[in-house]
């Protein structure tokens, strides 16, 4: 009998897929808010193919390798290609190197995962800050800049903030951790939860959802980059905890 196990996790890693190229052509189209959004959302389903894949057992050979392809393009060449267009389009060799920066964080990256095994041999574990997280950053740092999420409105303090001497520093702090040999720990299902949890309620209590959306996103994402390698240690305690098998005492 087929095992058509796989079918869910794959069509997901399809979506992200399409929504980084969709991302491509919006760039093409001139409609860079769009761009983003499609950036920030196959960043969010990421997350979702692989625990499709553990939960439904369909978990692949194929599926990893389709999961790094789809990810290079879709937070690889799809923010290299909107950060390019949106803010150094006027300085086409800076332009250029910055774009080529991103792409080839991610590429040497995924390289590097095919010959290196993860952290410890722990399947909880990334060796280097996983390449969504940059993308995230682009993203929101593109819809903040283009939309009038930040300026708008009567928040008059955050228009007072640097954003692009914020993100930019952001972004090139993410690209490093991203080749380093930092372990970072895969964020689990409380986290996740909490993050969203926060996020959501600041949506709902405040009169800007889209501001609470995106200093959510962000808070997130910092707090990861930041206490994510500390959660490693408390990560492989725990894992050596499960793997120790109850000795039987003869009597």
């Amino acid at each position: 009998m087929t095992n058509y196990r796989w079918v869910l996790p794959t069509s997901v890693t399809f979506a992200i897929l399409v929504l980084g190229v969709s991302s491509i052509f919006r760039v093409i189209q001139g409609d860079m808010i769009a761009a983003a959004q499609f950036i920030v959302l196959a960043a969010i389903l990421d997350g979702l193919d692989g625990e499709l894949a553990r939960l439904s057992k369909g978990i692949t050979d194929f599926g990893k390798r389709l999961d790094m392809y789809v990810d290079a393009i879709s937070f690889g060449v799809a923010p290299a290609v909107l950060i390019y267009d949106v803010m150094w389009s006027d300085f086409p060799a800076l332009g250029w190197f910055i774009a080529i920066t991103i792409v080839c964080a991610g590429v040497i990256r995924f390289s590097r995962d095919e010959v290196v095994s993860d952290v410890g041999g722990s399947q909880h574990t990334f060796r280097g800050l996983p390449i969504p997280v940059c993308a995230i950053w682009v993203g929101m740092f593109v819809l903040l800049m283009e939309s009038d999420v930040w300026a708008g409105g009567s928040d008059s303090f955050l228009r007072q903030i640097p954003l692009p001497q914020i993100m930019w520093p952001l972004i090139f702090a993410s690209l490093v951790l991203q080749v380093s040999n930092i372990p970072y720990v895969k964020p689990s299902k409380e986290l996740v939860g909490l993050a969203l949890a926060l996020t959501v309620l600041g949506m709902l209590i405040t009169h800007r959802p889209a501001m609470a959306f995106a200093l959510g996103t962000c808070a997130s994402m910092l707090a990861f980059m930041v206490i994510g390698p500390a959660l490693v240690r408390h990560q492989t305690i725990h894992d050596d905890s499960d793997s120790e098998e109850p000795i039987s005492v003869q009597r």
